[in-house]
């Protein structure tokens, strides 16, 4: 959760600039107001880093088999977060 803090940290900076620019609505997971981090990141894994990591794997074989794991790992466990946040 190290990273997924120090990367919403950022989003959040870059969304309280946005604020103060009037540049509205919001770049996507940059209101600090409005975002679920559960969500965000497995909405992140999901569309962005799991698409781009099948890709790669077309030409780095050893992706299927050490990196992917890792992500599916890392997806339930936001996943996870998320049911025992609804109490499920």
């Amino acid at each position: 959760t190290e990273w997924c803090e120090r990367s919403l940290r950022e989003l959040f900076e870059q969304g309280d600039e946005e604020r103060r620019r009037y540049l509205l609505p919001l770049s996507p997971m940059c209101d600090r107001d409005n975002i679920n981090k559960n969500d965000s990141q497995i909405g992140y894994i999901k569309f962005i880093v799991r698409p781009t990591f099948v890709l790669l794997s077309d030409m780095i074989p050893n992706v299927v088999t050490e990196i992917l794991p890792v992500l599916e790992r890392n997806l339930r466990y936001w996943e996870n977060r998320k049911k025992v946040e609804l109490g499920l």
